[in-house]
């Protein structure tokens, strides 16, 4: 079994401010910071650490030369990174705007992630099968097909639909094993303005039977929605400084967890602890901790 992350991989530049720009409003940075990132890189690091095992999560993505020690740093956390190639479109790129609280604004440019080529995604599903997992999020092109190939194959797909596109609404989302969203996304997916979590689940459940809900929420926790059980679990409470990353190491540690054997609601309540280890460190892949760590101090 591997899982195999179809995704981004960005450059971050990092803008420590008082406050989120507003519009027309210039105001200068107390700090900037280059960091890896791409929720596709992130999260496959995040399922990394959280397995602990080498080459069990594979990276497909495209990118540019000036990436390339990002590839590397991927590697170090044991990221298969055999499937990442070069692009004549460079590298992705995000201005993130973080403030005093630790909250974000990001800025995305595709680059190589909008530059991936429907004989490329042959050629990676040629190398998977019917045991193993597909992650995706929305940061990339041709996701139609990637997610065809998936299903056809019989993997189990986890979709982040973040940002949201037309291309990933417009996915069979009833076809997945498990959609893992926060409160706008949620809204979108059942095409409403409801912000009420229960009424979100229940209108997602009746569109998507089949499929497996975890809804995010930030300070109000999470939920685990699916064919009637549910589980909700509780932030726990640190100082944030940087929130850059939290929802793909959710993300990471969710789907690890129940790949080691953890049932829905202690993998919910794993996920939520690892994002709290995360958001009081800087760096989207950085500050996802490893299972060492995370083990030893989970309680």
């Amino acid at each position: 079994m591997r899982i195999l992350v179809y995704g981004s991989i960005n450059i971050d530049l990092n803008f420590s401010l008082d406050h989120i720009v507003k519009p027309g409003e210039t105001i200068s940075s107390t700090g900037l910071r280059k960091s890896a990132g791409g929720k596709g890189a992130n999260q496959a690091a995040s399922l990394s650490k959280a397995l602990g095992e080498k080459n069990k999560v594979v990276l497909a993505a495209k990118t540019g030369d000036e990436a390339n020690w990002i590839v590397k740093k991927l590697a170090s956390f044991g990221v298969d990174t055999s499937l990442v190639s070069l692009s004549d479109n460079g590298s992705g790129q995000a201005i993130i705007q973080i403030d005093k609280n630790g909250e974000n604004s990001i800025v995305l440019y595709g680059g190589g992630n909008q530059d991936i080529r429907e004989d490329e995604i042959e050629r990676v599903f040629s190398l998977f099968s019917s045991s193993d997992w597909l992650v995706i999020n929305a940061e990339i092109n041709n996701l139609d097909l990637i997610f065809k190939k998936a299903v056809e194959k019989g993997m189990k797909v986890v979709v982040n639909p973040s940002p949201l596109t037309d291309e990933i609404l417009a996915l069979p989302l009833d076809e997945a094993y498990l959609l893992i969203f926060n409160e706008i996304e949620g809204s979108v997916l059942c095409s409403s303005e409801e912000k009420d979590p229960q009424k979100i689940l229940n209108a997602l459940e009746e569109k998507y039977k089949d499929v497996r809900l975890v809804l995010t929420l930030g300070e109000k926790g999470s939920y685990y929605r699916y064919k009637g059980e549910e589980y909700h679990n509780d932030i726990f409470p640190v100082k944030a400084i940087d929130t850059v990353g939290a929802g793909d190491t959710f993300l990471g540690y969710f789907v690890a967890s129940l790949i080691l054997g953890y049932g829905a609601k202690e993998s919910l309540r794993r996920a939520s602890f690892a994002s709290s280890l995360s958001v009081q460190k800087k760096g989207a892949m950085d500050s996802v901790p490893t299972k060492e760590e995370f083990d030893k101090l989970y309680k």
